[in-house]
């Protein structure tokens, strides 16, 4: 019984954290640098996203949105490529780039130790 309703406890928490909406920032063409002072935010967001565009790896433009779900930018031209990045908290849009980098500098860390080993 006890275990029973722990279960149900923990789904309760569960769907009442997945139901709370977040603020994120909103710009079709966002400054860069980032400027958080002109920047519409949008309320009732379940996930924010920050779409960067790249033509042969030039940043072309940044948008940041706020989403119902978080889906994968496609492109169909050549040389053009669209990264998205999407986050869970208050106007973490404007970390997305940041987050990212942060990552994926940690992945190539690991690699790099991790091939080095393999080397000795």
């Amino acid at each position: 019984m006890a275990r029973t309703a722990l279960t149900l406890v923990t789904l309760a928490l569960c769907a009442v954290s997945g139901a709370k909406a977040i603020d994120c920032y909103e710009c079709t063409d966002c400054p860069v640098p980032f400027d958080p002072f002109n920047i519409t935010i949008k309320s009732d967001c379940k996930l924010c996203s920050t779409l960067e565009t790249f033509n042969n790896e030039t940043l072309m433009g940044t948008e940041m949105k706020c989403l119902q779900q978080c889906t994968l930018a496609a492109s169909g031209e050549s040389g053009i490529v669209r990264r998205i990045m999407c986050c869970e908290m208050d106007l973490c849009n404007r970390m997305a780039k940041n987050v990212h980098s942060f990552w994926y500098l940690m992945g190539l860390m690991i690699a790099i130790a991790v091939h080095g080993i393999e080397c000795s």
